[in-house]
C-alpha cells in the first residue's frame, strides 16, 4: 500500500526482525510496503481460486465506459471497463475469480481474492495503490465507482465472505479517510466500514482466542490487526468529541475502544507486556517498538540526552536551514518533491498539504537532491544512525506542511525513532504534532526526539507554512542493523537481569 518505508498506511512497514523477548515464542513478521506483511509460510491458493460468496453473479462497470486516458510518458491508452461480479442474491454459493496481476484494466475482479486473508489484502492493496497514483483517481466518476464497488464487497464479506474483511478495512483507511478538499473532514462513514471490517477480521483470524498459540497469533499478524482496530476506534471518538462536538457518536466510538482495549488486554500477548511493566492503559499507549524493546519505558517522545543525534542536528542548525533556503529561492522544492517521490496512500486531504525532499531512504542517497542540498547530505553522511542504518525505515529529508494542512493518524515502523528539527517553524496559530498521548510543537533550532511507532498525526491551523529537518534513523537500543553501533548503548535499553 505505497512504495518505501515510511509506515503511512494503517499497517506499518519494517525490515524482517525478532522482538528478543519473543525470540523463543515467535518470531516478529515483516511489515511490508504493500499491506499486513508477507504472505505466510502456507502455499496461497491456487490460481483462480475462488472465494464463496451468495448469489448469481451479474457483472457491472466501474465507470460505465470505456476512457481514453494519458498514463506516464505522454502515452494515449484506453482503459477497459473495470469489472467487478456482485452477488445479486446472498443465498447460493458462487465464486469471483479472475487473473492474478495487478492490471489496472482488469480491475478488482482481476486479483483472485481468495480464502487467505493475508494474501487479498496484498492484492487488494497493491491494486488499489497502482490505481490512486494513476488517471483512475483523476477521473471522479471512476473512483467514486472504485468506493461503490468496495461497499459492496463490505456485503459480500458480512454475507459470508469474512477473508475479504481485512483487506476492505485497509482500503477504507488507507483510499478514503478524508473527505478531501479544502474542509479536512473525516469520512465517518469511511471510518465506521474500515473499523467493521478490521473487528471482522480479528473474529475471523482467531485473534480474540485466548487460547490461540503465541506463535500463531504473530503468524496471522493480530498484533497489526488489534493496533489498527485501537487507532481506528479512538481516533474516530476524538474526532467526534473534538472536532464535531457529537458527543452521542464519541461516546460509542470511545466506548466501543474501551471494549476492544480491555479484550485486547486480557490476551497473553498482552500479558507478556505487562509482565515487563510496559505502560499499557489506554489505546495510545500502544507502539511498534514495544515489540523489540518491551523494557524500555520512556514513552512516545525520548530526552535528548539519550541520543546524541539531537545536539549534533541543533550544533548544525544553519547549515540544514541555509540548504533548505537554498531550495526554497531557486522555487525547486516542488520538482525536487516530485522527483524523489515516495508513493502515498490518502495521507492527507489534498495532494499538496504535505510535500517532502527526501535525501536518503530505502537506504540510498537521492543524489539531484544531494546536489540541491549538499551541505546536509555531507553532514548526514558523518551519522552512523542513518548512514550506517542498515533498516530500510532509516531516512532524512526536509518536510513542507501548508496551513490548514492534516496528516492523519497512522503508525510508522519499527524498530526506530524520529528526529524534527525545526526550521521554519510559525509562531502564530495552533501547529502541532499528537504522539501517543503527548503534544510536540516545533521551534526554530530545537531538536525533538519521538517514538513514531506510537499513534500519531498532525494539525497545522497556522497562516505560514511549516519546514522542518526529518529523519528516522536507528534505534539506540538496536543491536543488529548499525554497520557500526555504538560501543555503550543508553542505560535505558539495559535489559533487567
Amino acid at each position: 500500500l505505497g512504495v518505501g518505508s515510511s509506515g503511512r498506511v494503517g499497517w506499518p512497514c519494517s525490515h524482517h526482525g525478532h522482538a528478543r523477548h519473543w525470540r523463543r515464542v515467535a518470531p516478529m513478521p515483516r511489515r511490508d510496503d504493500c499491506g499486513l506483511g508477507d504472505e505466510p509460510a502456507q502455499e496461497p491458493p491456487p490460481p483462480h481460486r475462488a472465494v464463496t460468496v451468495g448469489g448469481r453473479l451479474r457483472p457491472i462497470a466501474l465507470g460505465a465506459r470505456f476512457r481514453q486516458v494519458l498514463l506516464g510518458g505522454g502515452v494515449i491508452r484506453q482503459l477497459a471497463l473495470l469489472m467487478l461480479w456482485l452477488p445479486s442474491a446472498p443465498a447460493a454459493a458462487q465464486e469471483i475469480s479472475g487473473a492474478a496481476d495487478f492490471d489496472l484494466t482488469k480491475g478488482i475482479a482481476g486479483l483472485d481474492l481468495g480464502d487467505n486473508d493475508l494474501t487479498n489484502n496484498e492484492r487488494l492493496g497493491r491494486w488499489l495503490g497502482e490505481a490512486y497514483h494513476s488517471a483512475i483517481r483523476f477521473d471522479d466518476g471512476l473512483w467514486r465507482q472504485v468506493r461503490t464497488d468496495l461497499e459492496s464487497l463490505v456485503m459480500v464479506a458480512k454475507s459470508g465472505a469474512p477473508a475479504l474483511a481485512l483487506a476492505l478495512g485497509t482500503a477504507f483507511y488507507s483510499y478514503y479517510f478524508w473527505l478531501g478538499g479544502a474542509d479536512k473532514l473525516v469520512d465517518l462513514q469511511a471510518g465506521e466500514q474500515a473499523i467493521e471490517m478490521t473487528r471482522l477480521s480479528i473474529d475471523h483470524g482467531g485473534c480474540a482466542d485466548a487460547d490461540l498459540d503465541l506463535n500463531e497469533f504473530f503468524d496471522r499478524q493480530c498484533q497489526m490487526r488489534w493496533r489498527q482496530l485501537m487507532l481506528l476506534e479512538a481516533e474516530m471518538g476524538q474526532h467526534l468529541a473534538v472536532d464535531l462536538h457529537d458527543i452521542r457518536s464519541a461516546a460509542r466510538a470511545l466506548g466501543g475502544a474501551h471494549r476492544s482495549f480491555d479484550t485486547l488486554r486480557k490476551l497473553p500477548f498482552s500479558q507478556t507486556y505487562l509482565s515487563f511493566g510496559v505502560p499499557y492503559a489506554k489505546p495510545h499507549d500502544l507502539n511498534y517498538n514495544m515489540d523489540h524493546y518491551p523494557h524500555v519505558r520512556i514513552g512516545p517522545v525520548w530526552p535528548s540526552r539519550h541520543v546524541p543525534l539531537a545536539s549534533f542536528l541543533e550544533e548544525h542548525y544553519e547549515d540544514f536551514k541555509a540548504d533548505l533556503h537554498r531550495i526554497l529561492e531557486a522555487g525547486s522544492f516542488w520538482d525536487l518533491h516530485r522527483g524523489a517521490f515516495i508513493s502515498e496512500t490518502q495521507f492527507t486531504p489534498q495532494d499538496d498539504d504535505w510535500q517532502t525532499v527526501y535525501m536518503f531512504a530505502n537506504q540510498k542517497w537521492v543524489e539531484r537532491n544531494c546536489d540541491a542540498a549538499p551541505r546536509t547530505c555531507e553532514l548526514l553522511k558523518t551519522r552512523p544512525e542513518i548512514a550506517g542504518c542498515r533498516s530500510s525505515s532509516a531516512g532524512a529529508g526536509f518536510l513542507r506542511l501548508r496551513p490548514g494542512a492534516r496528516l492523519k493518524p497512522h503508525f510508522g515502523n519499527s524498530p526506530r525513532l524520529t528526529a524534527h528539527l525545526g526550521l521554519v517553524t510559525p509562531e502564530l496559530g495552533d501547529i502541532h504534532l499528537r504522539v501517543g498521548d503527548a503534544t510536540v510543537k516545533w521551534a526554530a533550532g530545537r531538536a525533538v526526539i519521538f517514538d513514531d511507532t506510537y499513534i500519531h498525526r498532525v494539525q497545522h491551523d497556522g497562516l505560514e507554512p511549516r519546514f522542518i529537518f526529518h529523519l528516522w534513523f536507528c534505534h539506540p537500543c538496536d543491536s543488529e542493523n548499525w554497520d557500526n553501533p555504538p560501543e555503550k548503548q543508553p542505560e535505558v535499553c539495559q535489559w533487567p537481569r
